[in-house]
């Protein structure tokens, strides 16, 4: 869990304090590999998004080290940014600090998905890099340096951006549009 920002969890204590505040603030989906059938195989990590007040949804991932450099988090990432992008929204009133804002956004800014990821993890930086998101600084968590990287909603101006209701009519109804 190190690699998600957790240290060691030392008593029980702590660790259920932990785990009730991610339940709140987190949506997390396991990781698998998928059997020569297509069916669910191994569990190989997990993923999901983390909200915080003033902050857009920031994605992450984690995988068994045995994993790693395979694409499996770019394949995440990628699957998961498809989802996202289309569950359905309302429009809504939120207040962000000025480092998740572009310049020439104002009063109104399109949605984002962000990523902070360790200065030294060049990896997470390529998977997400490789997925679209672009570089937008620096910043510091505690002692420790990470790369903001930001993910700008895709939905098109004048396509409805914003819709409630069952998924699967949501996304025929914007097929139809096109």
């Amino acid at each position: 869990m190190t690699k998600l920002g957790v240290g060691p969890m030392l008593d029980e204590k702590g660790a259920r304090s932990w785990f009730n505040q991610v339940q709140e603030s987190w949506t997390r989906v396991g990781i698998f590999l998928k059997k020569s059938d297509g069916t669910e195989g191994e569990l190989i990590g997990e993923g999901g998004v983390y909200k915080q007040d003033k902050e857009w949804n920031e994605i992450f991932y984690g995988l068994k080290k045995e994993f790693w450099g395979k694409g499996y988090a770019s394949e995440f990432v990628e699957k998961f940014k498809e989802i996202w992008w289309n569950l359905p929204r309302t429009n809504t009133r939120i207040f962000v600090q000025c480092i998740y804002l572009d310049t020439q956004d104002t009063s109104e800014a399109k949605e984002r998905l962000c990523a902070t990821i360790k200065t030294e993890n060049m990896a997470s930086q390529r998977v997400v890099k490789k997925t679209g998101f672009e570089l937008k600084g620096e910043l510091k968590k505690g002692e420790v340096m990470h790369c903001f990287w930001q993910c700008i909603s895709p939905k098109k101006p004048g396509h409805p951006p914003f819709l409630k209701g069952d998924l699967e009519k949501t996304l025929k109804s914007w097929m139809d549009m096109d």
